[in-house]
């Protein structure tokens, strides 16, 4: 079988199996701003509140084409590429009780360009918490000192798809028309064709 370099305890693990948590339920949005699709890098913050207790985490995230992730103002990983995701098993010791912020660098070489991210929080006396890619997340498309640390204060130009008419900012994912679904690229599991929202 085909593998490649994961950032999983030093494990190697399939292709297939490297992307199974973009189809398993609940499932992340692949998002980008919806203007263009050149090579200028976007920047992505989103904030959540972890609970008093938890026993682990797992992060798992990629970009087409690139991106850099940054947890609490951590750099927690680089995916060089879309075919190789950043899989964080032991994200638990980046993520601390109360409020947490995800950042992350993206950026794309060419054609289509879109970021898909999921964190899942687990102990063992409650349900999951799922901190997952949507249209509800901060961009940027211009970088902006300490934008990466948790006690960032964002300027009005971080913008969010709730804060725009979704019918201005539909765009295309690997060649996707705007609401409709495309027979899913090889491994991944039906994938989200549609973002919503970006400026």
């Amino acid at each position: 079988a085909l593998t490649i370099a994961a950032f999983l305890i030093g494990q190697s693990l399939t292709l297939a199996d490297d992307f199974k948590w973009v189809g398993q339920s609940p499932k992340p949005t692949w998002i980008w701003r919806a203007d263009r699709t050149d090579n200028a890098p976007i920047f992505l913050r989103k904030s959540f509140e972890a609970p008093p207790k938890f026993d682990s985490a797992r992060l798992y995230c990629t970009c087409d084409n690139g991106a850099d992730l940054y947890l609490n103002g951590t750099k927690v990983g680089t995916a060089p590429d879309w075919g190789k995701p950043i899989l964080l098993a032991d994200a638990a010791k980046f993520v601390k009780p109360g409020k947490n912020t995800i950042a992350v660098r993206a950026h794309n070489r060419g054609g289509i360009a879109a970021f898909v991210l999921k964190l899942e929080i687990s102990d063992k006396e409650s349900k999951p918490l799922h901190v997952l890619s949507d249209e509800t997340w901060k961009l940027s498309v211009s970088e902006t000192e300490n934008w990466e640390k948790p006690d960032f204060r964002q300027p009005q130009c971080w913008c969010s798809g709730q804060s725009t008419s979704p019918n201005s900012y539909l765009t295309r994912f690997w060649g996707c028309s705007p609401g409709k679904q495309r027979k899913p690229i090889w491994f991944l599991p039906r994938l989200h064709c549609l973002v919503r929202g970006w400026v």
